[in-house]
């Protein structure tokens, strides 16, 4: 029965993330709203007028929604700034697609994950998320320059990535990029940015409905927050973002795809855009289960052991690049 159930879990996700995936795009079309296709790009690129401009990005607006990123996350779209919307909304999505398909290849899961909904929102927003995700794989957890370069670069999009970052102790990633961004006080309007903290927080809060983490209630951001401390320091790192950022939409969930492959319970949570904080029972249950493995002292439990599981995903990725695959999350890139 068990091993029926486990044959059966990539079915029934596969499932769910069509059907989640194709609620928001229909939805979407069945509003009837304006432009929506690469949308978030189309903001920066606006955004990045204004700053050319001598303007102020944060009360830039379009299709009702102002930029609420920190001043570092405009530099990806300065050289967008002189293009037609549409080409920027095209070129963003194909940016964002690419990385999707990066980020599952070198994570080597089935290709249903494509349609993982975090994923899908990404892609037909134009969202950086992706390309974040794909770049902090790409890093990896080595120290080599290209590493901590490409880390860095992957926390300047979105400062949101410094969170798995610090997690994971890729402290001179996050250093290179806190660097760059004091660099960039002369230039990138800080000044505007902080004067209108509070009309970005809030923007930012009605954007995103409060988000979907668990930050929407204090009860349930507890029960994320003991949860993962439950499942272990690495895939806390990952999940962390998705589960307790406030304000967090549904694309941020894609930050925790490297750890998803082997917990059903969170990634059908972060499947469900329609009930915000359900990731906090998605981890809370998950966690729950692999207690009760660890209590029946099974060999096989050993494998939910908090934090065994992603070294033993990072062994076999050693051993497929000893045969001539590429490593994921390799330490020696």
């Amino acid at each position: 029965m068990t091993d029926l159930a486990h044959r059966g879990t990539p079915l029934v996700l596969a499932l769910w993330f069509a059907i989640a995936s194709t609620a928001l795009i229909v939805g979407r079309v069945l509003l009837g709203g304006p432009f929506w296709f690469g949308s978030e790009a189309v903001l920066g690129a606006h955004a990045a007028r204004a700053l050319l401009a001598g303007g102020n990005p944060w009360t830039t607006g379009f299709l009702g929604a102002v930029f609420t990123a920190p001043p570092p996350s405009l530099l990806p779209y300065l050289p967008f700034a002189v293009l037609p919307d549409e080409v920027v909304a095209a070129a963003w999505v194909v940016i964002a697609a690419g990385s999707s398909v990066y980020a599952v290849w070198k994570l080597r899961l089935a290709p249903y994950w494509l349609a993982f909904p975090p994923l899908v929102a990404g892609i037909l927003t134009g969202s950086p998320v992706p390309l974040i995700l794909a770049l902090l794989l790409r890093a990896g957890l080595g120290d080599g320059i290209r590493g901590v370069a490409t880390n860095a670069l992957a926390i300047l999009l979105n400062p949101s990535a410094a969170i798995p970052s610090l997690a994971l102790g890729r402290w001179r990633a996050v250093l290179l990029a806190l660097d760059i961004a004091l660099l960039s006080v002369p230039f990138l309007a800080w000044a505007a940015f902080i004067g209108n903290t509070g009309g970005v927080s809030a923007a930012m809060s009605a954007q995103t409905n409060g988000g979907l983490s668990a930050s929407v209630s204090p009860g349930l951001l507890v029960l994320a927050t003991v949860g993962l401390v439950a499942l272990g320091r690495t895939r806390a790192a990952w999940l962390i973002v998705p589960a307790i950022w406030p304000n967090a939409p549904l694309a941020y969930a894609a930050l925790a795809l490297p750890v998803l492959a082997d917990m059903p319970l969170v990634a059908a949570a972060l499947a469900s855009p329609a009930t915000p904080g359900l990731i906090a029972y998605g981890i809370a249950a998950q966690s729950g289960i692999e207690g009760l493995k660890l209590r029946q002292r099974k060999p096989a439990s050993r494998r939910w052991a908090p934090d065994d599981l992603i070294a033993h995903h990072e062994r076999k990725s050693r051993r497929g690049a000893v045969r001539g695959r590429p490593a994921v999350l390799d330490r020696h890139r």
